[in-house]
């Protein structure tokens, strides 16, 4: 899913995180979470909920849709 994967490392370095931090955030897996940001994966809603938490942002962010709110 190329929006996904790239949305996804977007909204984590616009706010300036480094993968690892996203893991400890998140704690989620480093392989998995590598393999959503490289698109191998799709993370289901629960995960992707986790995610943009960590990253500040929303799922629709990471979907590529417009954030609401």
């Amino acid at each position: 899913m190329v929006i996904m994967e790239t949305e996804l490392r977007k909204c984590r370095k616009k706010a300036g995180l480094t993968q690892k931090e996203i893991i400890r955030r998140s704690g989620i897996s480093r392989i998995s979470y590598h393999r959503y940001e490289c698109g191998e994966r799709v993370p289901d809603a629960q995960t992707a909920s986790v995610i943009a938490k960590a990253v500040g942002s929303t799922v629709e962010a990471l979907w590529g849709g417009k954030p609401t709110g």
